[in-house]
This record gives C-alpha cells, sequence and structure tokens, in this order.
C-alpha cells in the first residue's frame, strides 16, 4: 500500500521538497491515512506547527493520493455557490472533511454584518457526516455564552447541501494571541479561565468537545476566547438530539492527536474528563510552548504508553529554556523564563499533572474544579492539587495577607520599642529616686549617730545662780 506514497514522497525531496528523511515522510502518511477523512486537515495544520519541515512534503503525497484537502485560502472551487440566503461569500477562510467555512456578508448591503457560514461538501453523502454536521447545528442552537460562537441560522442550500451561519471572529489561536502579545503569566491564566468557563457551560448542556486546541479556540480583537467547532462533539444525552446519531466506528474514532485522552485514543468511553485532558494540554502549551508529549509518528500502542507516563514539569520545560537562552525574555512578557519556572514550579506544576492524569478517575473531576484550583492559585490559597502540610497552608496565608501582616508586625514592632523605651525610662527614673531616697538616709542616720550638741547660755559659763 505504501509503495505508491514512497515514491511519491522521493519524488518531492528530487524535486525541491524541504529535506527530510523519506522513511519519516512515509511513516507520516500512514498515520494520516489512518485518520477519519474530517480529523486529516486539524492533523496536518499541527503538524505543520510543529514540524513544518515535514508538513509539506506530506500534505503533497495526501493531496496526491485524494486524501487531503487544499489549504485554507485556497479560490472557491467551482460549482460551489455564489450566495446562500441573504449572505454573499467573500472567501474561503477553512476547509476539513465534512466541508468548507466562508466569510460571507450581507448581499443585500441594507446593513453591514459579516459572518461565518459552514457548508457540507458537495456530493458527501455519508450518513454519519451528515448526522455529525447536523449534531453541531442543533449543539449550537442551544448554547448561548459569551465564549463561545453564536449560531444565528441554518438551513438547506437550493441543491440540498445543509449550511449553518454563524459568529464570525476575527482573531488568533490563543497560543498565538499570548505569544504576539508577550502576555504575562496572569494574563495567560485569565485567557485559560473564560475557556474553562465556556467550556463547563457545554458540559452543563451535556456536550464534551474532545476537540479542544488552539485552531478551535480564537481570541477575539477585544481580547476575549471564542471557542468553536463542535464538528466532532460528543452529546452526553442522545435523546436531546432530534435524529438518531450513528455511533462512531471504532476505526474511525474522532480526535486531534497531541490533544487526544488516552481513552480518545484507546476507543473507551467519552465524558467530560476527556475535555479536562485537553484544558491540561492546552494549559501545558500556554506555560511552556510545548506540547507534553510528541505525537505524529507513534502508533496507538506506543502513544499510550507514552501517555502513561508522566508529562515532564512545565517549570522543568522552563528551566530547560533558560539553560539553552540564559536570560531570555519575550515568552512572559518583562519575566524570563527562570523568574517564571520558579512561579510556575509547584502549584502549577501540579494542577498540570493533576489534569493531565492517565485514568479519568485520577484526573479533577470536573472543567469547574480545574478552574477554581487556578484561581486558589491566583489569589495565593492552597490548592488542591497540592498535597501540602500545615506549613504549606500557614506559608500561603502569610503570602495571601503579607502586606497587612506586615503592617501589623511593624505596629507591634513600633509599639514594643516605645513601650521598652518607657520601661527603661521608667526604671532609670526610680534608680534616681532610689538613690535620691539613700542618700536621705544615709545623712539622716548620720546625724542621729553623732547626736545633738549640748545647750548654751547668753552670757557666762551656763550654770546656775
Amino acid at each position: 500500500m505504501m509503495d505508491q506514497p514512497t515514491d511519491a514522497a522521493t519524488r518531492l525531496v528530487a524535486q525541491g521538497a524541504p529535506s527530510a528523511p523519506w522513511q519519516r515522510i512515509s511513516r507520516l502518511v500512514e498515520v494520516a491515512l489512518e485518520l477519519d477523512r474530517p480529523l486529516r486537515d486539524a492533523w496536518l495544520e499541527n503538524l505543520h506547527r510543529h514540524e513544518p519541515r515535514l508538513a509539506w512534503p506530506v500534505r503533497k503525497v495526501l493531496e496526491a493520493l485524494g486524501a487531503a484537502a487544499p489549504a485554507a485560502g485556497a479560490e472557491q472551487p467551482e460549482g460551489e455557490p455564489r450566495q446562500i440566503g441573504a449572505y454573499r461569500l467573500v472567501e474561503l477562510i477553512g476547509r476539513g472533511g465534512m466541508g468548507a467555512v466562508y466569510l460571507a456578508e450581507r448581499a443585500d448591503r441594507e446593513f453591514e454584518h459579516q459572518v461565518a457560514i459552514k457548508l457540507i461538501a458537495s456530493g458527501l453523502h455519508s450518513p454519519i457526516v451528515h448526522q455529525r454536521f447536523l449534531s453541531e447545528r442543533q449543539i449550537l442552537a442551544r448554547f448561548e455564552h459569551p465564549g463561545i460562537a453564536r449560531l444565528y441560522e441554518g438551513g438547506t442550500t437550493e441543491s440540498g447541501r445543509p449550511y449553518f451561519v454563524l459568529e464570525y471572529i476575527k482573531g488568533r489561536p490563543i497560543d498565538r494571541f499570548c505569544e504576539e502579545r508577550q502576555l504575562g503569566l496572569e494574563a495567560r491564566l485569565d485567557l485559560f479561565l473564560e475557556v474553562c468557563d465556556a467550556v463547563a457551560y457545554a458540559h452543563r448542556h451535556l456536550v464534551v468537545h474532545r476537540d479542544l486546541k488552539p485552531g478551535n479556540i480564537l481570541v477575539d480583537e477585544d481580547g476575549h476566547p471564542k471557542l468553536l467547532d463542535f464538528g466532532i462533539a460528543k452529546v452526553l444525552d442522545p435523546s436531546s438530539i432530534p435524529f438518531e446519531l450513528e455511533r462512531t466506528r471504532t476505526s474511525q474514532r474522532p480526535m486531534t492527536p497531541g490533544y487526544a485522552s488516552p481513552e480518545q485514543i484507546a476507543g473507551r468511553p467519552i465524558t467530560p474528563s476527556t475535555d479536562v485532558y485537553a484544558l491540561g494540554v492546552l494549559l501545558f502549551l500556554l506555560l511552556t510552548g510545548e506540547l507534553p508529549a510528541a505525537f505524529p509518528n507513534l502508533a496507538q500502542g506506543d502513544l499510550l504508553d507514552r501517555l502513561a507516563l508522566p508529562p515532564a514539569r512545565p517549570s522543568r520545560v522552563l528551566a530547560r529554556s533558560l539553560a539553552a537562552l540564559p536570560g531570555q525574555r519575550g515568552h512572559f512578557g518583562d519575566s524570563t523564563a527562570g523568574q517564571t519556572a520558579r512561579r510556575v514550579a509547584g502549584d502549577l506544576d501540579n494542577i498540570v499533572a493533576k489534569a493531565l492524569r492517565f485514568e479519568p478517575g485520577e484526573r479533577y473531576a470536573s472543567v469547574a474544579a480545574l478552574a477554581d484550583d487556578l484561581r486558589r492559585f491566583l489569589s495565593g490559597k492552597p490548592v488542591l492539587a497540592t498535597r501540602g502540610s500545615a506549613f504549606y497552608r500557614l506559608g500561603k496565608v502569610v503570602r495571601r495577607h503579607r502586606w497587612p501582616l506586615f503592617a501589623a508586625a511593624s505596629l507591634i514592632a513600633v509599639s514594643t520599642g516605645w513601650a521598652l523605651a518607657l520601661s527603661f525610662r521608667i526604671a532609670a527614673a526610680r534608680r534616681e529616686r532610689d538613690r535620691a531616697v539613700a542618700g536621705r538616709e544615709r545623712l539622716l542616720t548620720v546625724l542621729r549617730q553623732q547626736g545633738r550638741p549640748a545647750a548654751t547660755g547668753r552670757g557666762g559659763s551656763g550654770a546656775p545662780p
């Protein structure tokens, strides 16, 4: 099966593709072909971000095999509609296995309004793809949250292709936004907490996103993250969907490698803990700029073995960056990697580790619990992920209330100083008084010992006549 991709990869390298071992290209093509079509483009995007030298030849081989769609930004294909409802299609901004996403604007020009329109691919008659598409539309219709892209309307084109109209988010993936703005640690955690709030909202509506990654979390121009793409979301209550949702085949488990939880890879049941794991991966990425585990060329069993190992601590990854580039700035604004590593060490390391536990039952019980622990960290309170002693808790109290405690300690010190000075002055006065009394007593004693002098008359010897 792989003779053709291998030959194609060899030809691409010979024709000027970026230098890369053709064995790895062949292996990556095998991995891509094992993925469900709706997930392959996401996998390629992730590969391009982490191994750009390999991404180009791999994509070209897959395109030659008809197994990859053109990249976003390509011209609108022939036969695609120019207008859907009241909106004129302006530009292709994304494409996947299920269809395409277009930037659109009002065609009647009664008012200016840009939207994103998701349109199922032409000629795609797969029942499971149609069900996923309609399921996503129904899920979004139930949501009303500032951190989730809003659904405006939906319908079917004249040719019978389902579509829906979404809020257009003009923004950047959350990891790129943090890097470009050089956000500090607190600002990154604040953004992440907004994402947690949106995911927790979806969980309260019994929906697991199961594809949380930077490409599906865009930060808008106002600096707020928006959660996108519920195309492979898991509905925990199938009765809430007004049609029968076909069970996903084991060989086509929907996921994005690198962000997928162990249970997704192994084909075990999906629960809200699946999103907790993906959020742990995202938090690791925002703290370090890296993923906790490399994934692209590992088979399923090898990948599960890798994920079963405890992930590296974010503080150690930052320390390694510091060793490579001493004193570097830019990843966390005005803080160096060393300064940030010291802040991340301990509580944040433990929070990430708990979210990334291999077994779902050992992770945070919910996204809200993860967010609560992060808020405890930001407010200086003891975090639940750290099994702290009484000394740890006391230290947290002291650090949290350090200024009032410092003021109280200063007041006590000043008061004690004044009290000591006053006591010294009183003691000195008493000593002076005691010395004066003692001196007077000595004088009186001397006088008494000498007695009074004899009385004499006015003029004579003093004898009576």
